[in-house]
């Protein structure tokens, strides 16, 4: 049973602190949608408290002009005066507006401006797709070319992205909602969060996208979305059939790997694991308060993990994001494109909003260790560089890559 949020900071206010526990209550939606999201804060350490600034600046500096790609500050009132050549970038180094990475960076942002400006160019892309799916990435220049969009997360992180802007105290898109849900129930099999990969390859299934894996697939991580998604759709007032989401949840909660049955795997009835697989346990936590993997499940994996696939450099450093089950990386031949060798970008490098997803799951399901390595792992990047970076290659050497990388600044909501 997860911890109120009131025994959570009691467990957590011995030690280094963990803050912002969820944006929103367990309360029905309609009741406090003018209000702006309720954040239970702990007192951090100052360090981390710069730590977390600088992460809300990573987020602002991905709010760009279209035309020129300069960075758009927000007014006088502290909102944006958001319009036509308003963009979302991931970061400098990336152009396109993503699905999921502007999902992430909203939610750090709070601007119901920009939400607003964002869910309109998604959804009038989506009214073009007969199965209801959201664009992968809108492009910067406006092109559609063929394979931009892939059987990802992208809709998932969509209806979030809508429940962001009703907490706001916007008004729901329901057409938009309606065929998003159509595009979930297509993929829901028996419960599972079903995806079909690149054809010829059986990548981009999700975020690790040059991950390949048989098609058609049952990944974790889109299983954890698939039952935050249906609950955000219900409380926004689009009703979900209640054995739709019995099944979804309890599908992610059992889902089996090949190695331990009480570990979180990969995918169904894999041996290899991922960070990201309780990311949908933590963000349901976060916006409802409520759990959606059993406290065993998340010890056991939790332990897996801390046991084998933990980066230690005078300190904690994080999790190899994608590992086999002893913790070793996997083979470069399991991905595609020449980045994805042992230790670097997918192939276990360390991720830091996934490793802080991790770590506040299993923090709120009463480990008290992981509040501890979620400050340990926000504050050792931030020491060595003052930043934070799109991953951390954790083989043959310690590297971080590409600072400024826009998702991580969620992590700053669960810290305060």
């Amino acid at each position: 049973m997860s911890l109120s949020r009131r025994g959570f900071l009691r467990t957590v206010a011995g030690g280094l602190a963990l803050g912002a526990l969820g944006a929103f209550p367990a309360g029905a939606l309609a009741d406090e949608q003018s209000a702006s999201p309720g954040m239970v804060r702990l007192g951090a350490p100052p360090g981390l408290q710069a730590a977390r600034a600088y992460l809300l600046d990573v987020a602002r500096s991905c709010v760009v002009n279209r035309g020129n790609g300069s960075v758009m500050a927000p007014g006088a009132g502290g909102d944006y005066a958001a319009g036509d050549q308003t963009w979302i970038r991931p970061s400098d180094f990336y152009h396109d507006c993503f699905s999921r990475d502007s999902f992430w960076v909203l939610a750090a942002l709070q601007s119901r401006a920009l939400l607003d400006v964002v869910r309109q160019r998604f959804h009038i892309d989506q009214a073009g797709h007969v199965d209801g799916h959201v664009a992968t990435s809108l492009r910067l220049d406006g092109a559609v070319p063929e394979g931009r969009d892939r059987d990802d997360e992208s809709t998932l992180l969509d209806v979030l992205r809508e429940y962001e802007y009703a907490l706001l105290g916007g008004t729901p898109d329901l057409d938009s909602l309606g065929r998003s849900l159509q595009y979930i129930q297509a993929h829901l099999q028996s419960g599972f969060y079903v995806t079909v990969g690149d054809a010829s390859t059986g990548a981009f299934h999700y975020w690790a996208d040059t991950l390949r894996t048989p098609n058609p697939q049952a990944i974790a991580y889109n299983q954890g979305l698939a039952c935050v998604a249906l609950e955000a759709l219900d409380r926004m007032g689009l009703p979900v059939r209640v054995d739709l989401k019995a099944a979804a949840r309890r599908t992610y909660a059992s889902m089996a790997g090949t190695a331990d049955d009480a570990v979180m795997p990969q995918r169904l009835h894999s041996a290899a694991l991922d960070v990201s697989a309780l990311a949908g346990d933590a963000l349901s936590l976060y916006y409802f308060n409520s759990q959606l993997l059993p406290d065993a499940r998340v010890q056991a994996t939790f332990d897996r993990w801390t046991g084998s696939g933990a980066v230690y450099a005078g300190g904690f450093l994080g999790f190899r994001v994608l590992t086999n089950f002893d913790g070793s990386y996997l083979s470069h031949s399991e991905f595609v494109g020449p980045e994805s060798i042992p230790g670097n970008y997918h192939n276990g490098g360390s991720w830091l909003l996934y490793d802080a997803l991790a770590l506040y799951s299993a923090a709120r399901h009463g480990i008290a260790k992981a509040a501890d390595l979620l400050m340990q792992r926000v504050a050792s990047e931030f020491d060595r560089s003052h930043a934070f970076h799109e991953f951390t290659r954790t083989s043959p050497t310690i590297v971080d890559v590409r600072s400024g990388y826009g998702w991580n600044s969620f992590v700053g909501n669960l810290l305060a």
